[in-house]
């Protein structure tokens, strides 16, 4: 059994990837009833590890271990923002209550059904989290979600996604009561919506099949939001280790308070992620990390290619127009294949360019352009970006 511990970092998960793939027999994994980190990145990147634990051949039960059989127990555990899109997942594996070993499947479909209703309402979690999921491998009607899709396509532009998400982000935002006093910074809101419909997008196009066009089941893709706000002392501390977060909160303006506001963007997905999508799981499996980073960095660049998505929208734009709306002021973090990889835009700023070789792409672990670390493969991709709320 691996368990998640509900004090878990994001580089406890990465040591939980050795754990899954040096254990041999059927693996059962244990979610805690709440998660007590506060790391950036924490909601998707656990998605993303057990997605990559449910493709296992030798995937056994999710195990939860819910303090009691209370409804206020059951109902705080699904509004847990990584909770609804694990047990979907996990749905066919089986779900148990860790000490009793009852199937909790009855109980879960009520709050489940009511996890689905906020989506659907855009309405936002405790502690004024929005996640909005959509899973391909159920029927259209309940896997699509009407934020993204109208009759059963993508929708067309990230100005009808502003009209349909605006007022979600803006309760986001004023998750605080000092927030909600200020306006918030003409074109902030703009901005996050473009770059959630790029990255939707991205997942429309390249995170719904396998390499052979055949739909994924099980199948999560998905978008967490969440509203961050602390002294900026506290978020350079935090990251003191991690040259890449403490360089980027070092650069952060904080407020009169000394308080730093970021939103936190996450796009998460299942598929087979950029890599395998891209070449092939044979190729893709047998190439270096540094061939990975160099193959994500190619899906970077403007117009790369002249391929088209499933619904006929160009690809090779999105990442290129992510990139354009942070410079010089967010955080792009990607995790996929067996790299992960970042890119502070306060620092390297955002420049239109050609090659590979020019695009600033730094590993997660040696903070370098060129010694790219070998992670454990994930399933799928995760992209992580970090946006400053700036009343100044």
């Amino acid at each position: 059994m691996i368990k998640i511990e509900k004090r878990i970092n994001t580089g406890d998960i990465e040591r939980l990837y050795s754990e899954l793939e040096g254990q041999d027999g059927l693996i059962n994994i244990l979610l805690p009833a709440y998660i007590e980190s506060n790391d950036i990145g924490i909601t998707s990147h656990i998605i993303q590890f057990v997605s990559t634990w449910v493709r296992k051949a030798n995937a056994g039960f999710l195990l939860l271990n819910i303090p009691n059989q209370s409804d206020e127990c059951y109902n705080d555990f699904l509004r847990e923002s990584y909770a609804f899109p694990c047990i979907i997942m996990c749905w066919d594996k089986g779900i148990f209550d860790f000490k009793t070993n009852e199937n909790l499947k009855p109980k879960l479909r009520d709050y489940n059904k009511e996890i689905h209703k906020k989506m659907l309402t855009l309405d936002v979690l405790k502690g004024q989290r929005l996640l909005l999921t959509c899973f391909d491998h159920l029927w259209r009607d309940v896997g699509l979600l009407n934020a993204f899709y109208n009759d059963n396509e993508f929708i067309t532009s990230d100005t009808l996604l502003s009209f349909i998400l605006y007022p979600s982000i803006e309760k986001v935002l004023a998750a605080s009561i000092e927030v909600k006093k200020k306006n918030v910074k003409p074109g902030i809101i703009d901005d996050l919506i473009l770059i959630i419909y790029e990255l939707m997008k991205n997942t429309d196009d390249w995170a719904r099949t396998d390499e052979y066009n055949q739909t994924l089941n099980p199948n999560v893709r998905g978008l967490f939001a969440n509203f961050l706000r602390r002294k900026k002392e506290a978020f350079v501390e935090r990251y003191i280790n991690h040259e890449g977060l403490k360089d980027y909160f070092d650069t952060i303006a904080p407020n009169d308070q000394d308080e730093i506001y970021l939103l936190e963007l996450s796009v998460f997905d299942s598929g087979i992620g950029f890599i395998d999508k891209k070449v092939g799981s044979k190729i893709g499996e047998a190439m270096s990390p540094l061939e990975q980073a160099n193959l994500i960095k190619e899906c970077l660049i403007k117009n790369v290619t002249n391929e088209q998505g499933i619904y006929k929208h160009s690809k090779g734009l999105g990442l290129d127009r992510i990139l354009r709306t942070l410079d010089d002021t967010g955080f792009f973090w990607i995790r996929t294949g067996n790299v992960s990889l970042y890119r502070n835009l306060k620092k390297d700023r955002y420049t239109e360019i050609k090659a590979i070789e020019e695009i600033q792409l730094y590993d997660w672990s040696s903070h370098t352009t060129n010694q790219i670390t070998s992670f454990d493969r994930c399933a799928g991709s995760v992209i992580n970006i970090i946006y400053p709320i700036n009343y100044r």
